[in-house]
């Protein structure tokens, strides 16, 4: 909401700064309107020889300590003031006790010692740091330094925060809308319904894929939905999520942003990345970053190469590389347009969205659960003794023709009006369809030598009173 406000603060602000003659352009507008204190505070809480640092809320500074030493605290590096006013020196300072200083730490400097200096536009640039200064043996008892560089059209001296100009803020404010291009970043889908997956690899949470060798690994879908994945084995195991080859075309040459919100346990536990894999050759690397311990946003930013070596076979658009008997949990993922990574702007996307997306790839037939009476899933006709097409239309059309990757439960195919099963768990496959795109509706196949009746209608219906009876559907990449 806070962003919203300020989206609507930031053009109304704009336009009456126009109309009122102040500026006429967009530019002109990220200068005229921008931040009074332009000195980045990078600065943490420290003692150096004797004098301890303390960064305030406000960010300025205190300093309280005999030095024994020359010393130099560091607020800022690679600043350039040519043409602008450095101020925050307490009263009564000087090079021979304290004072705020813009140095290159060579051959030059200039120190406020209470009243502001003016950086000369002529300054050589350079390697610039604005730094406090406490010259050897000098005391000074909780000094309060309140750093600030403004221009120098700017005549109050009156401290305020550092803060970014419009010029700076507006990368952030176009982040802000940016979509997720990955598919159930927050682990939300489960299809398959399994709160532990113990596997050698496979898919678990929808779109995400377990890449493992021989040894098993757990995939954990956590009461928050976050998933935490343990790897038992001496080599890395892999979590990740494919998307189409065609989107990958679409983001040639265009810069975007990985990131991820991990909890790991310790440092080198893993790392995330993307890649391409090719079809005959070796897998390409797009960018990669090291997890740090603990729970941290991680983001890497990168540019999709125009043209890839060799034919790609798969785009690996986030993968999370899970170290050698090490762990993660994972609470979400996010890949974007752009340099800024906005995941910590995001929340848990929309379920039934999230849902039909994934459906592109994964589908359930059928039911989990006690079936009571039994299901009733489609109707065919038989166009042989022998041979049967069950039509299924699908909910969301498939990204490509589906294969069976599992049935589980009992399958009854009974002839309509008869109270006898013709049929108990028969083959069933998908036919009549070649490999095709945007599928829509799928048949159902059965094979059993003169089980059928010609002009006679069938249905295929899940065993009254049988547990889990599904079948699924997988177009996955």
């Amino acid at each position: 909401m806070r962003i919203v406000y300020f989206i609507i603060l930031f053009t109304f602000v704009c336009n009456y700064a126009k109309n009122q003659g102040l500026t006429n352009s967009l530019a002109d507008m990220n200068n005229v309107l921008g931040a009074k204190n332009l000195l980045p505070n990078n600065a943490t809480n420290q003692t150096v020889n004797g004098v301890t640092f303390t960064v305030n809320d406000d960010g300025s500074i205190t300093a309280n300590g005999t030095a024994s030493a020359n010393t130099g605290f560091t607020i800022a590096l690679d600043i350039d003031a040519r043409g602008m006013i450095l101020s925050g020196c307490p009263d009564g300072g000087s090079r021979s006790t304290y004072s705020l200083q813009y140095t290159n730490y060579v051959d030059e400097s200039f120190a406020d010692e209470g009243n502001g200096i003016t950086i000369p536009l002529s300054t050589n640039t350079g390697l610039w740091r604005v730094a406090i200064w406490i010259t050897a043996q000098s005391v000074v008892n909780n000094l309060v330094f309140k750093p600030m560089l403004r221009p120098a059209s700017i005549q109050d001296d009156t401290y305020v925060p550092y803060s970014m100009t419009n010029r700076e803020m507006t990368p952030y404010v176009q982040a802000i809308s940016n979509p997720n291009l990955l598919d159930n970043p927050w682990f939300t889908v489960n299809q398959r319904g399994q709160s532990t997956y113990s596997f050698n690899g496979g898919y678990s949470l929808d779109r995400w894929n377990m890449l493992s060798s021989l040894e098993s690994c757990t995939v954990v879908s956590n009461s928050d939905k976050s998933v935490t994945i343990t790897n038992p084995q001496s080599r890395s195991i892999y979590f990740i999520e494919n998307l189409p080859l065609e989107d990958l075309d679409r983001l040639k040459g265009k810069t975007l942003t990985l990131s991820a919100d991990v909890t790991a346990p310790a440092s080198n536990c893993g790392r995330l990345y993307a890649g391409v894999s090719k079809k005959v050759g070796d897998w390409e690397s797009l960018c990669g970053i090291d997890i740090p311990s603990g729970r941290n946003i991680t983001s890497v930013t990168f540019t999709m190469p125009t043209s890839f070596s060799g034919t790609v076979g798969w785009y690996e658009a986030a993968c999370f590389d899970i170290k050698a008997n090490k762990s993660l949990t994972i609470h979400s993922v996010k890949l974007e347009l752009g340099t800024i990574s906005t995941l910590s702007m995001d929340s848990a996307p929309n379920y039934q969205q999230e849902l039909a997306k994934c459906q592109r790839y994964f589908q359930i037939i059928g039911k989990k659960g006690t079936n009571g009476n039994g299901l009733q899933v489609t109707i065919g006709m038989p166009y042989s003794t022998s041979d049967i097409w069950f039509p299924m239309y699908l909910p969301v059309p498939m990204i490509k023709t589906p294969t069976i990757e599992q049935i589980t439960g009992d399958w009854i195919v009974t002839q309509v009006g008869s109270g006898s099963p013709t049929l108990l768990n028969p083959d069933i496959g998908i036919v009549g369809f070649g490999d095709i795109v945007d599928v829509s509706n799928i048949n159902l196949g059965i094979n059993s030598t003169n089980a059928f009746t010609l002009n006679s209608s069938y249905k295929l219906a899940t065993k009254a009173g049988t547990n889990d009876s599904r079948i699924f559907l997988s177009a996955n990449l």
